[in-house]
């Protein structure tokens, strides 16, 4: 009989994939200044498919895919 195991957390974020894309945000001083005045003035969704839209075929350092999934969820665990 198989187990389902639920995800578990990654150093506090939702997955390596969030935490990564946190990361990103934090360590990239002109992308964090973005991101904060983006949630400032826009709130998260749609700061998400902003960011979501002007990092589309990119990856944070680590490999991480930028998608708006997991943009959201990374500034929600971030904010």
């Amino acid at each position: 009989m198989k187990t389902k195991r639920k995800p578990s957390a990654y150093n506090g974020d939702k997955s390596w994939k969030t935490w990564s894309i946190s990361m990103e945000f934090s360590n990239d001083y002109g992308l964090y200044q973005k991101t904060c005045r983006l949630v400032e003035e826009f709130g998260i969704s749609c700061a998400a498919a902003f960011l979501c839209e002007e990092l589309a075929g990119q990856t944070t350092a680590d490999g991480a895919v930028f998608n708006k999934t997991a943009i959201c969820l990374a500034l929600c665990d971030w904010r």
